[in-house]
């Protein structure tokens, strides 16, 4: 074998170590006066423009060569086993057996939303927009197929609490089915909280159900949209039950957000949230028909995202740090050197092993949103087998559609923390397609880690301060 080169420059009185000895491992991206560098382990590190000088040369300075070995922006003989681990690491969320399980109760809802992404029928439509009891069973025996150590169910609707028959036969069910496996099973309901009364809470808390519901801000911006089918607002009963049952609530963001903006994010910090949500609604269902009312394109809503991010800033105290979510999942990609278990926010996206859906006749899905698209089914609980739904062709080609390999992409440094959603780029485009690159999805992921980035060029500390205050640890 040749003799690795390694030469003692007299200017930088140091080795310099030639190409021979290593392989160049890293995409960069300009941010600030700093340079970010990743990998494809999820793997970064920042340097300066004199370091990324020296890096697209033919020798790195000693010190520079161990530092970059030591985070697998080069490949050396020394590194290359623990690059692979780190690999296998990062990408563990997204290729796997399913952990979070969705069931749709019903289609039958009690409400009328504006912006609802789910195809919902009147409350009296009868129970053949039900689930019914032989295929919920044959769901949860599905399900007690996946390896995972950890599983949760979550169910949605229409409204799930209209299917009371279900609610009351399936969640034992569950609860017995995995104690007796041994397995750690999580149950959670969204509702939205009309129909909630002291039965059912006494009935959720003896079988360990966790409750979710939606408040969009003030009333005159939740009575807007999340109307009942006679068109009445709903906030005050809405609220009432949140006050009685102590329901944590997440908001939808929609043009009628925009005036409101301070008042929603000021609505979950007061209810003791750490990380606030602020999610564009999809153009799906109810949300494509009347997206003249509800909808705002891209630009508006990344410059009103940033007034929430700055607002949230500018709340910063020490051991205080409330961030938005997604700037959450962004930080624990980069603690934790791992992707977040988290269907819309990983490379590829979390479809089918982060997120999987059963509709009422037993029908799979892919994730929440593509349930109501056809191209979005894997298969059926009562007749398609277990291995070929989770990890065959059709899974494959689908979760295949949200890797980022547009020419941009491949040479983008934040292309291993980029965030895909084919099921969006379904609903905007039409069609099924591989295109992120200049994207809205794009626009926003360069958006949250340019801002990070920033933060740290300006206080170096700020990472380890807010990964500490979210429970970020690797």
């Amino acid at each position: 074998m040749e003799r690795v080169e390694v030469h003692f420059d007299q200017a930088l009185r140091e080795d310099v170590i030639f190409r021979n000895a290593w392989i160049p491992n890293f995409q960069g991206r300009k941010v600030g006066p700093a340079w970010f560098l990743s990998n494809p382990a999820g793997g970064w590190l920042t340097v300066s423009d004199q370091e990324h000088s020296d890096l697209l040369s033919v020798a790195l300075p000693l010190a520079l060569f161990r530092k970059c070995e030591r985070h697998h922006m080069i490949l050396t003989e020394a590194n290359s086993d623990s690059f692979f681990t780190a690999y296998q690491r990062w990408t563990i969320p997204h290729f796997r057996h399913p952990t979070h399980h969705i069931i749709v109760a019903t289609l039958r809802c009690n409400l009328s939303c504006t912006y609802c992404h789910a195809a919902v029928v009147p409350p009296d439509s009868g129970s053949d927009f039900d689930l019914l009891l032989p295929v919920a069973d044959a769901i949860v025996d599905f399900a007690l197929n996946s390896q995972a150590k950890v599983q949760s169910f979550e169910f949605q609707g229409g409204e799930s609490l209209l299917n009371k028959k279900l609610l009351l036969h399936i969640i034992p069910h569950i609860r017995k089915a995995y104690t007796a496996i041994g397995k750690e099973v999580y149950i959670s309901i969204q509702t939205n909280a009309i129909l909630l009364n002291d039965a059912w809470i006494k009935f959720f808390n003896e079988h360990e159900v966790s409750l979710g519901t939606s408040v969009d801000g003030p009333a005159h911006v939740h009575d807007a949209q999340r109307v009942s089918v006679r068109g009445k607002g709903t906030h005050k009963a809405v609220a009432r039950k949140v006050a009685k049952y102590q329901l944590p609530v997440l908001p939808t963001i929609t043009k009628n957000s925009i005036s409101a903006w301070s008042e929603i994010v000021d609505m979950q910090l007061a209810a003791g949230s750490k990380t606030v949500a602020f999610q564009n609604v999809y153009p799906i269902n109810s949300a494509a028909a009347n997206w003249s009312e509800v909808g705002f394109d891209a630009k508006a809503f990344l410059e009103l995202y940033d007034d929430v991010v700055e607002y949230l800033r500018s709340l910063w105290q020490p051991d205080y740090y409330p961030l938005e979510r997604r700037f959450r999942l962004a930080l624990k990609k980069l603690v934790t050197a791992r992707d977040v278990d988290y269907a819309d926010f990983g490379n590829p996206c979390g479809m089918i092993h982060s997120q999987i859906v059963y509709h009422t006749n037993g029908d799979i899905y892919t994730c929440d949103e593509g349930r109501d698209f056809p191209e979005f089914k894997l298969g059926n609980v009562m007749s398609d087998d277990y291995d070929t739904v989770i990890f065959g062709q059709r899974a494959r080609q689908l979760k295949s559609l949200s890797l980022p390999n547009d020419r941009e992409c491949l040479t983008c440094a934040y292309r291993p923390v980029c965030t895909t959603c084919p099921v969006y780029d379904r609903a905007v485009t039409g069609e099924l397609q591989s295109v992120h690159a200049g994207t809205d999805k794009c626009a926003q992921t360069k958006y949250i880690y340019d801002k990070l980035f920033s933060w740290l060029q300006c206080e170096p500390q700020l990472l380890e301060r807010l990964a500490s205050y979210h429970g970020c640890s690797n």
